[in-house]
C-alpha cells in the first residue's frame, strides 16, 4: 500500500541540484536529491494520478497540485507548498476529477496557472484556512457526461475558469507558450469508443488545440466565494503567459 506510484526528479529554479518527489497512495514525500534526506512528508489519502508541478506562490520553489478521494462522491484538489508540505489551497469537489491530464503553464510573473479536467460540480474551497461554500453551479442534465477543463490562477484562487469541455476522456495532452504573443496553448487527444454487440471498441483519435487567451476571454466563471464577475473578467483579461524569467 505504501509503494511508490510516481517518482519525479525536480530541478531547483535558479540553483544547481535537484530534489526527488515520491508519491504513494496516501503520501507525498520530498527528498534532497544529493543526500536522499527527507525534506518533508504530506499525507493525502487516496491520491489520484501524478502531482502536477508549478509555482503557486513567490518563493521560487515548485508546488504541487494533487487530487485525492475522500468519499464515494467527493474529491479534493490541493496545492501543496513545495517548501514545507503544507496546504496552500484546497477545494472540495463533489464530482469525478480526471487527474491524469492535469498541467501547469508559466505566467509572466513567474507563477503558474494550473489546468485540470473534472465533471461539473458544486465546490467547497479553503484558502489560507478559511472555508466557504460556493455559489451552486447546477449541472445541465444534458451535459452530465461531459468533462470540463478548468483553470486555476494563484492570484485569483477564489474562482475557476471553465475553458473547454469534452464528452470523451482525454488520454494525452501537451502545453506550450507563444512567447512573442504572451499566449499559451493546450493540446488534448481523446479516443472515442463505439459499441458493437457487447464489445467495446476504440473509436477514432481526436486532437484539439486551444489558445488560452482566447479560451479565457470566452470562459465560464465558476465562483468558489462571493465575487463580482466584472472584476474577475478584468483581472483575467490581463493574464500573460511566458516561460522567460524576469
Amino acid at each position: 500500500n505504501d509503494s511508490a506510484r510516481d517518482l519525479q526528479i525536480l530541478s531547483r529554479r535558479g540553483e544547481s541540484g535537484s530534489d526527488i518527489l515520491i508519491t504513494t497512495r496516501d503520501r507525498l514525500q520530498l527528498l534532497n536529491g544529493q543526500h536522499l534526506r527527507q525534506l518533508w512528508s504530506a499525507n493525502g489519502s487516496s491520491i489520484e494520478g501524478a502531482p502536477v508541478t508549478g509555482f503557486f506562490n513567490e518563493d521560487n520553489i515548485l508546488d504541487f497540485l494533487i487530487h485525492i478521494s475522500s468519499g464515494s462522491n467527493t474529491r479534493k484538489s490541493l496545492i501543496i507548498d513545495g517548501s514545507s508540505g503544507e496546504e496552500l489551497w484546497r477545494a472540495k469537489l463533489g464530482c469525478h476529477i480526471q487527474g491524469s491530464e492535469a498541467a501547469s503553464i508559466p505566467l509572466s510573473d513567474g507563477r503558474s496557472a494550473f489546468l485540470f479536467w473534472a465533471k461539473e460540480c458544486g465546490v467547497k474551497t479553503s484558502v489560507s484556512g478559511v472555508a466557504s461554500l460556493s455559489q451552486a453551479q447546477r449541472t445541465d442534465p444534458n451535459s452530465q457526461s461531459q468533462y470540463h477543463l478548468y483553470l486555476l490562477h494563484p492570484l485569483y484562487s477564489s474562482v475557476l475558469l471553465e475553458l473547454a469541455n469534452s464528452t470523451e476522456v482525454v488520454t494525452a495532452s501537451a502545453t506550450g507558450i507563444f512567447e512573442q504573443q504572451k499566449d499559451a496553448f493546450y493540446v488534448s487527444m481523446t479516443a472515442g469508443s463505439t459499441q458493437k454487440s457487447h464489445e467495446s471498441r476504440t473509436g477514432p483519435l481526436l486532437v484539439k488545440g486551444l489558445g488560452l487567451n482566447w479560451a479565457i476571454s470566452h470562459s465560464r466563471v465558476v465562483t468558489l466565494e462571493e465575487e463580482t464577475i466584472g472584476t474577475i473578467r478584468k483581472f483575467f483579461s490581463q493574464i500573460r503567459f511566458s516561460a522567460v524569467q524576469h
